[in-house]
């Protein structure tokens, strides 16, 4: 996971959020973790700090539209 996070942090943080299989992660059949329902850090959950990574008003996951909502 480090030599994935130092070469190529955007990809690590896809894998982290369930975006995308881990490099040594079985691939064929892989669906996304759905991310809709996610609470935002800044608006649920009051971190301030978090404004940035408002999640609020996002379309739907890629889960969904792969499998459906859940």
């Amino acid at each position: 996971m480090r030599r994935l996070h130092s070469t190529d942090p955007k990809r690590f943080v896809r894998c982290r959020e369930g975006e995308e299989p881990w490099p040594d992660e079985f691939q064929a059949g892989f669906v996304p973790r759905h991310a809709c329902q996610d609470k935002c850090l800044y608006h649920d959950h009051e971190v301030l700090d978090a404004i940035v990574q408002c999640t609020c008003g996002r379309p739907p996951c890629r889960a969904c539209a792969i499998v459906g909502a859940p």
